[in-house]
């Protein structure tokens, strides 16, 4: 089977098909970085708040 070479118009529409997958990608790996810095700071924040609050119910002397 004998494919003729491409046109000058569909070498530049693969070529934009191409770089929109090179950013989806990039755009991928970016939402997925941030994800799990938002997850490990949050999760940071929430185990500071409970030690925080643990240890001015200790110091003020008020039980659980």
């Amino acid at each position: 089977m004998h494919q003729e070479p491409l046109t000058e118009d569909e070498l530049a529409e693969v070529r934009r098909i191409i770089e929109a997958d090179k950013r989806r990608v990039w755009l991928m790996s970016s939402v997925r970085a941030t994800a799990s810095w938002i997850v490990v700071v949050l999760g940071g924040v929430a185990l500071s708040w409970d030690s925080l609050v643990k240890a001015i119910k200790a110091a003020t002397g008020s039980g659980e």
